[in-house]
Order: structure tokens, then sequence, then C-alpha cells
């Protein structure tokens, strides 16, 4: 999937591009430049890598942001999704629960807890991570 990744950076100038194994995205500033895109896009995959695109294919329009691998991605910025920082939100709390009964240890805590803030780095998470955990207390 390398050379898929050079093609579009280098051969259709695509600036805004994201791969995440066999998903990806482009945003690109018209829905004429994404069908032609597209096209060129499978035809390269046909010829040189003899892959073809599933149906998932889609258009959306920029100013909506793109749900993407746990994110709502834009242009200019890219945030977590909401179901990601609601069930977040739900963990916290059981873990609190869990942890006064005794049911749950603090490495398991903290190891899921790190997950998450790694994932949430990639995003512009910063106020979010640091009021949800600074919220976030363990009693027994």
């Amino acid at each position: 999937m390398t050379k898929l990744d050079k093609y579009i950076k280098e051969e259709l100038k695509i600036s805004y591009y994201t791969r995440y194994m066999d998903d990806f995205v482009l945003i690109v500033e018209s829905k004429e430049r994404a069908k032609k895109s597209l096209e060129k896009i499978k035809n390269f995959l046909d010829e040189k890598l003899k892959l073809e695109l599933n149906s998932k294919t889609a258009y959306f329009k920029q100013n909506q942001g793109i749900n993407y691998c746990g994110f709502r991605i834009w242009k200019t910025h890219k945030l977590l999704r909401e179901q990601s920082k609601n069930k977040m939100k739900r963990k916290l709390k059981n873990f609190q629960k869990l942890y006064k009964k005794g049911k749950i240890e603090l490495p398991y805590i903290t190891a899921c807890i790190n997950s998450w803030k790694g994932h949430a780095k990639h995003a512009n998470s910063y106020n979010l991570v640091n009021k949800l955990l600074n919220d976030f207390v363990l009693s027994k």
C-alpha cells in the first residue's frame, strides 16, 4: 500500500490524505476533483497492485467532517467522535464503582486510560482529556 500512498501524494498531489490499513480518506476542494481522483486511484490499484475498492466508497462535504478511525476529520483539525468521548466517560464512572468494590485493580485502570489517551492525542483533545481525567477520582 506504500505505492498507493506515494501515488496519491506525489502523482495526484493530494495534500490531505490519510490511510489506516486498507481504509483511506482524501480531502479535496470539490466533488469533481474527488471523482476524478477516485477514478485514477481505481485504475492505479487495478493496473499496479491488482486490487479493487469495495462498495463503501462515499463522498462527504468538507464542512461536515469525516468519521474515520474514531475521529471526526476536517481539513483544518481532527476531533474525537462523540461516541468515543461518551464511552470513556461511562468507563471512568464504571472504574470508580468497580474499584470501590475491589473488583478491579489500579494497573488495569491505568492501562485503559493510557490507551485512550494515546488515541486521543492524535486529535485536538488536550482540554477534553484534562477535564475528564481531572474529574476522575478513585477511592475505596
